[in-house]
């Protein structure tokens, strides 16, 4: 399922709508290929489609209101994700991106599942699964996939035991 619209793009950066939000995405980050994207209000849209060069403020405008390291673009594309598209509350939002912090190499790659819409062709396998094969071998979402690595690497034995039974499902947190 197709979540990103491009309403524009300009000079390297796109202007999306996503979750009924808007986002301007850049190349961003230390790591200088990372995606990054921050949320801007939907009054705005229609001044940058008649002035693309407003992008550049608004982003300065946003380095004043956020960290502007790789930490905070990883934090804002999940929690946007969790917030707009898994529709969870806030509490449950705090709890699940502290988990996913616990494992940083699963919660880059889910980033990036977010900002691509795709797995990555190079994946993390833990006990054997990769969210992929998670996916579509036990009907999960992409969220309940990544969600299902983390629980695989700190109780291995019992999420074997609930996905062959098909129970997971019931015992997401």
């Amino acid at each position: 399922m197709i979540l990103t619209k491009i309403i524009t793009k300009y000079k390297g950066y796109k202007l999306l709508e996503r979750y009924g939000n808007y986002y301007i995405r850049f190349h961003g980050g230390k790591e200088g290929d990372m995606l990054c994207e921050i949320p801007i209000s939907a009054d705005k849209i229609s001044k940058i489609l008649e002035n693309p060069e407003l992008i550049k403020e608004y982003i300065a405008q946003a380095k004043t209101k956020t960290y502007w390291t790789s930490e905070s673009f990883y934090k804002i594309g999940v929690v946007e994700y969790l917030r707009y598209f898994i529709k969870i509350a806030d509490e449950q939002i705090k709890k699940t991106y502290e988990r996913f912090t616990r494992h940083i190499d699963i919660r880059n790659e889910f980033y990036q599942y977010v900002m691509n819409e795709t797995f990555p062709t190079v994946q993390i396998e833990v006990a054997s699964y990769t969210a992929k094969q998670l996916k579509t071998n036990y009907k999960l979402f992409p969220f309940q996939a990544y969600n299902c690595l983390i629980y695989l690497r700190e109780m291995p034995k019992q999420v074997l035991k609930d996905l062959e039974s098909g129970n997971y499902l019931l015992k997401i947190h």
